[in-house]
């Protein structure tokens, strides 16, 4: 099969939407909203892993905002997204446009507790009754 037949048996192939594909700007967490979207469009195909191309384009299509900005400008993703719509982009192009969009947009965890002074010594002190340590 030539690259030509090859690449028009890919395009043809049957790839359906779901109903609603909910749209990522940057604001929430890339890798859940990439988990549903790629959950709808396994239901929406039998279950059935869409190609990796189909898959980034409408992953690519869902992006909108500072995200599909980031996309954009982003050389990487750039030629991914390139590779997609030539129906050559594999498996590792699928996961690599998911990572850089995760690193980029993961969810930041806040690392330190608010107080407003000294951390109490929690430790219980030598002669101290059970009592009086769980009082405090």
């Amino acid at each position: 099969m030539s690259a030509i037949t090859l690449a028009s048996a890919v395009m043809t192939a049957p790839f359906n939407h779901p109903q609603s594909v909910p749209l990522f700007d940057g604001s929430g967490d890339f890798k859940s909203w990439s988990r549903r979207l790629i959950r709808d469009y396994r239901r929406a195909n039998g279950k059935e892993d869409p190609h990796p191309s189909s898959m980034i384009q409408a992953l690519d299509n869902a992006i909108v905002g500072d995200a599909a900005t980031f996309v954009g400008s982003n050389p990487l993703l750039s030629q991914i997204v390139e590779q997609a719509d030539a129906f050559t982009a594999t498996a590792e192009d699928l996961a690599l446009f998911q990572c850089t969009l995760q690193d980029y947009y993961g969810v930041k965890s806040e690392a330190s507790a608010a107080h407003d002074g000294p951390i109490p010594h929690v430790a219980q002190g030598d002669g101290e009754s059970l009592d009086a340590y769980y009082a405090r």
